[in-house]
């Protein structure tokens, strides 16, 4: 039973909240649980295993702040001296359900169990930074200042912890990051991670031609800007199945074509992909390509001048960009790629004749 008076005070320092003067412990709460293991609760569990791991400082949510009492009394019971405590704010998220700010949940939140991030893929250097941003306010400058110094680099400030807020879980924050640091991996880390991370089909068709995968994983990645569209290795499948033919004529082809070109017939989609077929030459630089693809879109109705087109949309077809929407989501199923010119090259004549005449 405790011994505490709840009219006695006790004071003792905490890292975040500093000097902290409250009622002594005067419940008798269960140190064992009653079920049929007997089991200890946490309050138990807490001050002896943490004692016998030679534990001195205990950082954790602030929700525990209303149980330091019961904790210090239980370690003085014990005959050993107190641990520093450190009570700071849980992470927090939106309520998907409307219910507004609330605290992350095991019970409730994918996001609060480690395995969601390993199985989506998320860069674990990535997942760190987000988190030291939370941390500290300072980490934002600093990784921009050392974007090629691992994060453990950093120097984490306790003082800097705020002791009030509850950082809210930033999704598109974390990807960002994410995006980040994928796009700054060397080429082969980047192949393997994808790889890696692969499966079934997916994986075979990575490693079935290393020469076609290696150049099709490089696409846009090695100019002062590369792309940033992934941010979890578990969209490697999205970003670059489609290169692959048996993947595209399964998961790609049909659908994208029905939501990305409904608003054309066959006819115009036919005559637009011969068309350009008969003129495409996979030794023509990105210009003449452009061209040639200009002058193929205004033999079949569409504006090359996007002033006419604006003036008078129903004498046209469209524009080039809607030309070039057709042969894009017939090479890809995507209405959403990077360069058009660059996929056709790393695909070939062949593999861009075959599309183009089934698609």
């Amino acid at each position: 039973r405790s011994e505490g008076s709840h009219s006695q005070r006790i004071v003792y320092d905490d890292v975040f909240k500093g000097r902290m003067e409250v009622p002594e412990n005067d419940l008798d709460v269960p140190l064992i649980k009653s079920d049929e293991y007997r089991l200890p609760t946490y309050h138990l569990a807490h001050v002896v295993d943490d004692y016998l791991m030679q534990i001195t400082k205990v950082f954790r949510s602030d929700e525990w702040l209303p149980s330091t009492a019961l904790h210090i009394e239980l370690s003085q019971a014990l005959g050993h001296r107190p641990f520093v405590y450190g009570h700071f704010a849980p992470i927090s998220i939106l309520d998907s359900n409307g219910g507004g700010k609330r605290k992350l949940s095991k019970r409730k939140d994918d996001q609060a169990d480690v395995q969601y991030w390993i199985k989506a893929g998320y860069p674990i250097e990535a997942v760190k930074a987000y988190l030291l941003g939370l941390a500290n306010s300072n980490f934002e400058d600093w990784y921009r200042e050392h974007p090629d110094s691992s994060v453990e680099d950093f120097p984490v400030s306790i003082k800097k912890l705020s002791a009030s807020r509850a950082p809210l879980l930033d999704m598109a924050k974390l990807e960002d990051y994410a995006k980040d640091y994928i796009a700054r991996l060397p080429q082969a880390e980047f192949n393997q991670a994808i790889i890696d991370c692969a499966d079934g089909e997916f994986l075979q068709a990575l490693q079935s031609d290393m020469d076609y995968t290696n150049r099709v994983l490089s696409i846009e990645r090695d100019g002062p800007k590369p792309r940033k569209d992934i941010a979890m290795w578990s969209q490697g499948f999205d970003q670059y199945g489609y290169f692959f033919d048996d993947i595209f004529a399964k998961d790609f082809q049909a659908q994208g074509a029905s939501e990305f070109l409904a608003d054309f017939d066959a006819e115009t989609l036919a005559s637009a992909k011969l068309g350009l077929l008969s003129t495409y030459d996979l030794a023509d630089d990105q210009q003449t390509w452009f061209d040639k693809l200009k002058a193929v879109a205004e033999q079949n109705g569409f504006a090359t001048d996007n002033k006419a087109y604006k003036s008078n949309p129903d004498v046209f077809k469209g524009n080039v960009a809607d030309f070039a929407r057709i042969i894009r989501v017939s090479l890809t199923g995507k209405n959403r790629t990077p360069d058009l010119w660059t996929i056709m090259r790393v695909m070939g004549a062949d593999r861009v004749s075959a599309r183009l005449k089934t698609a």
